[in-house]
């Protein structure tokens, strides 16, 4: 959460966070911290139809793991997160 306090239409609140006002950003970093990409969060998507299949979670880490296929081909990658993105699926 990057903390912000005036008025953006992309400010999210989260109760009981130490930073409640702010922009929501997900990062794709490496274990020695460089930033390879990042997404802020900016609400729910128009083209909702993958998101309602597999949520917000779900989607963010499929997207970022899509971006390495991508762009690194040969290379084989590790994915580590938190428990916010862990589901069944």
């Amino acid at each position: 959460m990057i903390p912000y306090f005036g008025r953006h239409g992309c400010k999210q609140f989260i109760r009981g966070k130490p930073i409640r006002f702010g922009y929501k950003a997900w990062v794709m970093a490496l274990a020695n911290g460089y930033c390879l990409n990042f997404d802020i969060y900016q609400g729910k998507n128009v083209q909702s139809d993958f998101e309602e299949s597999y949520g917000l979670g779900e989607r963010v880490v499929l997207d970022f793991a899509d971006i390495l296929k991508r762009n690194f081909e040969d290379i084989q990658f590790s994915l580590f997160f938190d428990n916010y993105f862990t589901s069944p699926r």
